[in-house]
């Protein structure tokens, strides 16, 4: 998890010299809390489903690591765009169809979001990032034996999470959002990526 101040001192550091991705994440609760209520996502035909976290992206997501996998319609169009992405098998808990993408509309949080595309679950998954992590917010980690909270795992290094339980959000229970939308939310800053141009100094 990152602080706003960090973030912007990093995206002002880069400016003009790298391509710089933020994702933001919503979880229930944070990861200090052992048990928390999911968030519902309505559908306008009655149907519901249960959302475990809000991945907040960046127009400019698409195509930095790879095309993003859609199966229908199309990525976002701007950070505050008030539109969502639902997973395939989301879509299906939820009766919305291929046809459907660009007018059928969703209720989150008491905030009315039109459904632009649609993406494929697997290839989603599998999209890394450029550390070879999945992009896709984690849901939960394993405390080590040696009596860390979970707050100190949030914060272990790459080396010792990799020797952690790392418990993925699914697919199934995703709703992937426009960075800024996720920020009205309250989404905060969890990944960022960093490509340098080819002739940028790592610092100024």
């Amino acid at each position: 998890r990152m602080d706003e101040g960090t973030l912007r001192a990093l995206e002002n550091m880069f400016v003009g010299r790298a391509e710089v991705i933020v994702r933001r994440w919503l979880l229930p609760a944070t990861l200090t809390t052992m048990q928390s209520p999911p968030f519902r996502l309505d559908g306008v035909d009655g149907r519901s489903a249960i959302i475990d976290a809000v991945l907040g992206l960046m127009p400019a997501e698409d195509g930095f690591l790879q095309p993003a996998p859609l199966i229908a319609g199309r990525f976002f169009q701007s950070d505050n765009a008030r539109e969502v992405l639902l997973t395939a098998s989301l879509a299906q808990v939820l009766g919305i169809k291929e046809e459907d993408v660009g007018r059928a509309q969703v209720l989150f949080q008491g905030h009315t979001l039109t459904v632009v595309g649609l993406l494929d679950d697997e290839r989603f998954r599998s999209i890394q990032d450029i550390n070879g992590r999945p992009i896709l917010p984690i849901k939960d980690l394993i405390q080590p034996s040696i009596g860390w909270t979970k707050e100190e795992a949030s914060r272990m290094s790459e080396e010792e999470m990799s020797e952690a339980g790392v418990f993925y959000a699914d697919t199934s229970a995703l709703l992937v959002m426009p960075i800024g939308t996720a920020k009205e939310f309250g989404a905060t800053p969890y990944s960022i990526s960093i490509r340098l141009a080819d002739d940028a100094p790592i610092w100024p």
